[in-house]
C-alpha cells in the first residue's frame, strides 16, 4: 500500500462524524451556559430556527413514504400483511403504550402547596376529533399540521394504488421526491450541532439545579422504558408466538442492538436486522415458508411509528409533572391515539404538537431536544429490537406456522413481571432520594412587600366609640372624599385573614393585594392611611357608622349585600373551590364522591355568598358557618371541607401544606370582588370607579394580580450562578 493511500485512510479515521460534532456542540453549549448564565436565553432564537428547518420536510416525507411503501405492494402481500401484520402491529403498539403509561408511578411526589394559576381553572378546549382524524380537505389538514388526518389520507391513497396497474410512473415520482426530501433533511442535519449548542446553552444557563435534578426523571424513566421493552416485553412476545426463546432472540439481535445504540441510526442497521432475522428463521426446519418474508415486512413496517418514537410519549407525561399538574389517567386514551398518529411524522413534529394539544408550554420542547441527545441512543436500540421481534412473529404468522404457548406465558411471563417490578421499585426509590420535588412557595409569600408605601398606621382596637369620636368631624361633612382630603387620612377597613388580599407576613408586616391597592389610592389622594381591623360580619355596620371609609379586603359582591352597602366596579373575578386534607384527595375528588361519603361538615365564612350554593350542591352537608378561616386550618372548627375561592385557597395551602385545593366542575361559577363603601355616597363611588379603571388601563391591577395572586416575584428570583458573574465578575 502506497504512502498516499495510507494518508487517505488515516484522514478518514481521524475524520469526526456528525455524531461527534453533536456531542461537541452539546458540551460547548453546557460550558457556555455555565459561563454566561441567563444571558444564554437569547440563544433560544437559534434553536427555534433550527427546529423550524428540521420540521420543514416532515409532512411531505410522511405523505410520500407512506404512499410509496404501501402502494408498492401487490394485492396478496398487502392483504396478508394488513390482516396479520396489522393485528400484530397493534399488539406491539399496545405493549409500548402500556409500558409508557405505567412509568408515571415512579415520578416523585410533588408537594401540592403552590400559588394559584389560571390554568387550574381554565377549561381545556375539547378537540375536534372529526377535523383531527378525518381529512375532509387534505390540503387544509396539511396547512394546519393535522398530522393524524394527513396520515389517514396518505394511507388511503397508498391502499388505492395497490390495485392500479399503471402506478409505476407515480411511484417513480414518489421515489424521487422521497430521495429529494431525504437529501434536504440530511442537509439540515448538518446544522444539528449548532441547534444542539443553542439548546444546551439555554438549558444550562437558565435551568436551576433543582430543575436539572427533576430533568433526570425523564432521563431515567425513558431509559427504563427502553430497557424493559428491548430485553423483556418484546422477547417475551416472540417466545409466546414462535419456537424461539427469549434468550435466543436477544443473542441473535445483540449485534444489531449494539450497532444501533452506538450509532443512534436505525436506518443503517436495517440490512443487519434483515440478515439476523433470516439467520434465526433458517435455524428452523420450516424456513422455506418464511425466509423471504423479512424482505417485505421490514421496509413496510419501517414507515410506521416504532418503540423508540412512541416511548417519547413519556416526555408529555414528564412535562405535565414538571409543570406541576399531571395529565389525568382518563386522558391517557386520547394521548395514546393522538400520539400514535402524530408520530408518523416523527418526534420532532409530534412532541410540539402534543405539548400544544395538552396545553403545556412548547418551550419544553427544548428540554426534549437536550434530553433526546442521550435518550436517542436508547430509542434506536428499542426500535431495532421491535423490528427484529415483529418480523420474527409476523413471518411465522404469515406462513401459517405461528402458535401461542400457554406454558411460556406462565413461566416467562412470571419472570418478566418480577423483573419489571424490581426495575420500577429501584427507580422509584432512586428518584425519591435524589430528586428535590418540594415545590413550596412559602419563602416567596414571606418575602412579599408593599411597593412605594405611603405613611400609615394600624389601629390596635376595634372599639367603635373611640374611632367614632376621632371621626366626628368627618361625619358632619357633606362628602366623604372632601373629608379625606381635608383630614389627610384615608381610613381603610381590613380583615387580616383574607389572604392573599390582606395578611400579615412572617415579619408581621401588613401586606397583600388590597393593601398594595390602598397605598396606591392614598398616593393619588395625597394622604396617609389608617388601617382599621374588623370581622367580616361587622363590615356593613362599620361602614354605616363611619368606622372606616372603605373596606379593602377581598370583598365578594353579592345580592344579599347591595341593600347594606355600595360596591365599586369589580377589579377581579375569583373561582369557588373546596379545601380538604391531602389524604382526602381521592375520597373527595368530585361532587359525587362527596355526596356518597355520607354526612359531612362543610365550613364556610359567615355571611358568605357560597352558603346557598353549598346546600344545593352537597346533598348531605351540614353547613358550619365560621368567622375566621384560620379556625378551620388550625382545627378549632371541626369540618371535613372548607368552601373558599381557589385564588385564596392556594395561598392558604402555602402556610398549611397538609391541605390541598380541589376545583369542582359543579362549582365553576365565577364571583366578582370589589371594594365596599357606605350606602349612598355616590361622589366617592364615582371617584373610586374612575380610579379602578385607571389602574386597569395602566396594567397596575394586572401587575398586582401576577405578584400577589400568581406569586410571580421577579425581584426574589436570584440570577442563576455563572462563572462570568460570580467568579470573574464580568457581568453586573
Amino acid at each position: 500500500m502506497s504512502n498516499k493511500e495510507n494518508i487517505e485512510i488515516s484522514k478518514k479515521k481521524k475524520k469526526l462524524g456528525l455524531a461527534g460534532w453533536i456531542i461537541i456542540g452539546m458540551v460547548l453549549g453546557v460550558l457556555c451556559g455555565l459561563f454566561f448564565g441567563e444571558s444564554c436565553r437569547h440563544l433560544k432564537i437559534i434553536g427555534d430556527v433550527f427546529i423550524s428547518l428540521l420540521q420543514m420536510t416532515i409532512l411531505p416525507y410522511i405523505i410520500t413514504s407512506l404512499i410509496l411503501g404501501i402502494g408498492s405492494l401487490n394485492f396478496h402481500e398487502a392483504r396478508n400483511l394488513a390482516l396479520r401484520g396489522g393485528v400484530l402491529l397493534f399488539l406491539f403498539w399496545g405493549t409500548i403504550l402500556g409500558t409508557v403509561f405505567m412509568m408515571p408511578i415512579v415520578f416523585p411526589e410533588m408537594n401540592s402547596a403552590s400559588f394559584f394559576s389560571t390554568s387550574m381553572v381554565s377549561e381545556l378546549p375539547h378537540p375536534d376529533y372529526l377535523k383531527l382524524y378525518i381529512p375532509s380537505n387534505p390540503f387544509s389538514s396539511m396547512a394546519l399540521s393535522m398530522i393524524p388526518a394527513v396520515v389517514l389520507f396518505a394511507l388511503c391513497l397508498g391502499v388505492a394504488l395497490i390495485g392500479i396497474k399503471e402506478k409505476e410512473p407515480l411511484l417513480k415520482v414518489l421515489r424521487i421526491s422521497k430521495d429529494a426530501l431525504i437529501k434536504i433533511a440530511r442537509g439540515v442535519a448538518y446544522l444539528t450541532p449548532v441547534g444542539v449548542f443553542s439548546f444546551a446553552a439555554n438549558a444550562a444557563g437558565t435551568l436551576t439545579v433543582e430543575q436539572f435534578a427533576q430533568l433526570q426523571v425523564f432521563f431515567v424513566t425513558y431509559m427504563a422504558i427502553a430497557v424493559i421493552l428491548t430485553f423483556i416485553f418484546f422477547p417475551l412476545l416472540v417466545s409466546l408466538f414462535t419456537p424461539f426463546s427469549m434468550k435466543e432472540v436477544i443473542k441473535a439481535a445483540r449485534g444489531a442492538l449494539v450497532t444501533a445504540f452506538t450509532t443512534g441510526n436505525l436506518f443503517i442497521v436495517l440490512p443487519m436486522i434483515t440478515e439476523k432475522v433470516k439467520g434465526l428463521l433458517a435455524t428452523r426446519a420450516d424456513k422455506d415458508d418464511n425466509e423471504n418474508l423479512p424482505d417485505i415486512i421490514i421496509p413496510v413496517t419501517f414507515n410506521f411509528p416504532d418503540a423508540g418514537q412512541l416511548s417519547f410519549l413519556s416526555f408529555i407525561l414528564f412535562a405535565s409533572w414538571f409543570a406541576g399538574s399531571q395529565i389525568p389517567v382518563t386522558r391517557y386514551p386520547e394521548l395514546g391515539v393522538t400520539g400514535l398518529l402524530s408520530f408518523f411524522g416523527g418526534a420532532n413534529l409530534a412532541i410540539p404538537y402534543l405539548l400544544d394539544s395538552f396545553k403545556l408550554s412548547t418551550d419544553y420542547f427544548q428540554l426534549y431536544m437536550v434530553a433526546g441527545i442521550v435518550n436517542g441512543y436508547f430509542a434506536t436500540m428499542a426500535a431495532s429490537m421491535q423490528l427484529v421481534c415483529f418480523t420474527l412473529i409476523c413471518s411465522y404468522w404469515m406462513a401459517g406456522k405461528s402458535h401461542f404457548s400457554v406454558k411460556r406465558l406462565i413461566s416467562n411471563g412470571t419472570m418478566s413481571l418480577v423483573s419489571v417490578i424490581i426495575i420500577i421499585i429501584t427507580i422509584k426509590i432512586y428518584l425519591a432520594s435524589t430528586t428535590n420535588s418540594t415545590m413550596s412557595k412559602k419563602n416567596i409569600l414571606d418575602g412579599m412587600t408593599i411597593k412605594n408605601p405611603v405613611e400609615f398606621t394600624i389601629s390596635k382596637t376595634k372599639d367603635s366609640r373611640s374611632i367614632e369620636e376621632k371621626l366626628f368631624e368627618k361625619q358632619n361633612r357633606p362628602h366623604r372624599l372632601e373629608s379625606i382630603k381635608k383630614s389627610g387620612v384615608l381610613h381603610v377597613g381590613f380583615n387580616p385573614n383574607t389572604m392573599p388580599f390582606v395578611f400579615y407576613n412572617s415579619k408581621h408586616k401588613l401586606v397583600g393585594y388590597d393593601i398594595q391597592m390602598a397605598h396606591n389610592l392614598a398616593r393619588i389622594l395625597e394622604c396617609k392611611i389608617e388601617f382599621i381591623p374588623f370581622e367580616m360580619p361587622d363590615m356593613a355596620d362599620s361602614l354605616k357608622n363611619n368606622i372606616f371609609d372603605i373596606a379593602m379586603t377581598g370583598v365578594y359582591i353579592g345580592l344579599n349585600r347591595i341593600d347594606e352597602m355600595d360596591f365599586t366596579d369589580s377589579y377581579m373575578e375569583i373561582n369557588p373551590a373546596v379545601i380538604i386534607k391531602d389524604y382526602d384527595k381521592k375520597k373527595y375528588h368530585d361532587v359525587n364522591s362527596i355526596n356518597n361519603a355520607g354526612k359531612i361538615k362543610v365550613a364556610v365564612l359567615k355571611g358568605s355568598l357560597f352558603v346557598s350554593g353549598i346546600k344545593k350542591v352537597f346533598k348531605n352537608a351540614e353547613v358550619v358557618e365560621i368567622e375566621n378561616y384560620k379556625d378551620f386550618f388550625d382545627g378549632k372548627i371541626k369540618a371535613d371541607i372548607l368552601v373558599h375561592s381557589a385564588e385564596q385557597g392556594y395561598t392558604w395551602t402555602l402556610l398549611y401544606p397538609e391541605y390541598t385545593v380541589v376545583i369542582l366542575n359543579e362549582l365553576k361559577h365565577k364571583t366578582r370582588v370589589a371594594y365596599a363603601i357606605a350606602k349612598g355616597d355616590l361622589a366617592f363611588l364615582k371617584y373610586l370607579n374612575y380610579w379602578i379603571q385607571n389602574m386597569k388601563l395602566n396594567n397596575i391591577t394586572k401587575d398586582n394580580y401576577k405578584y400577589w395572586i400568581l406569586g410571580e416575584v421577579p425581584e426574589l428570583k436570584k440570577p442563576r450562578w455563572c462563572i462570568a458573574r460570580d467568579v470573574l465578575h464580568w457581568i453586573d
